[in-house]
């Protein structure tokens, strides 16, 4: 009887621990190769900018005093 459950855990879990394992490495094997897939698909558009955007936004997260310095530094750099 024991070598029995013995068996049924030790030899038996391990062959379904395994084939779990391999199942979830092939699933996301296969995700990564359908992403990869997908991604050469779909044509990118890649929009080049004169980053005005980009500085508006930026301008916006500082600090108002730091602009006013940057100005301050920027006379001083001139003269």
């Amino acid at each position: 009887m024991n070598t029995v459950v013995y068996n049924a855990l030790c030899y038996n879990g391990i062959t379904g621990v395994w084939s779990i394992a391999v199942t979830q490495f092939t699933t996301v094997l296969m995700a990564c190769i359908i992403l990869t897939f997908r991604s050469v698909f779909f044509d990118l558009e890649i929009i080049e900018s004169d980053n005005s955007a980009a500085e508006e936004c930026s301008s916006s997260l500082e600090d108002p005093n730091q602009s006013n310095k940057n100005e301050e530094k920027k006379k001083i750099i001139d003269q």
